[in-house]
């Protein structure tokens, strides 16, 4: 084969594997950047899932706050003897104890499940002392007294919902936190 066709042959498979080479470049380059776009996406429904579960638990604790003022209104209102049968106070502990127990529904679908059941128990324990402080309203003489059984049946159910609330807190916190770590 004579030189002037040998350079036509090398330059035609110079040419055919520059264009085979762009090809195969370009395709990767493409295959990285769907899998950018794919990891990209991964990480943002990832943070609007923890977004979503930020505002769930902090709409619970606005809740529990709510209701348990509003226990700490009507104890105070029974306590002072101005409490009459049925009050604006033990509404208001009706409707925010029944506010949280809705937000627990919130909390079971964003997880995680210790804290979906602590928020249930703190609600239940906030239902067991509403019914307690009814059961001091109608005895007032119980109420007056700070030692009497029915003064510490409320007491006991006051605090069942400090703790089953406090064990939602720290759930929620290690959530937060172990989600937030693995972020990074």
């Amino acid at each position: 084969m004579d030189q002037g066709v040998a350079a036509v042959w090398a330059a035609g498979v110079a040419g055919f594997a520059s264009a085979a080479g762009a090809v195969v470049g370009a395709g990767l380059a493409g295959r990285s950047a769907q899998s950018q776009v794919t990891a990209q996406e991964s990480v943002d429904s990832a943070r609007r899932v923890e977004d979503h579960r930020r505002q769930v638990y902090a709409t619970f604790h606005e809740r529990m706050k709510a209701a348990i003022l509003a226990i700490d209104e009507w104890e105070r209102a029974i306590r002072q003897r101005t409490a009459p049968p049925s009050t604006d106070a033990e509404s208001a502990v009706r409707t925010t104890c029944h506010d949280a127990l809705m937000c627990t529904f919130e909390i079971r679908s964003c997880g995680p499940a210790d804290a979906a059941d602590f928020a249930n128990w703190a609600c239940m324990a906030l239902q067991e002392s509403r019914l307690a402080l009814a059961g001091l309203r109608s005895a007032p003489d119980a109420a007056a007294d700070p030692e009497s059984p029915a003064s510490r049946d409320w007491e006991q159910k006051r605090l069942r919902v400090t703790a089953w609330y406090t064990m939602f807190s720290d759930a929620t916190r290690r959530a937060v936190n172990e989600t937030g770590t693995q972020g990074r």
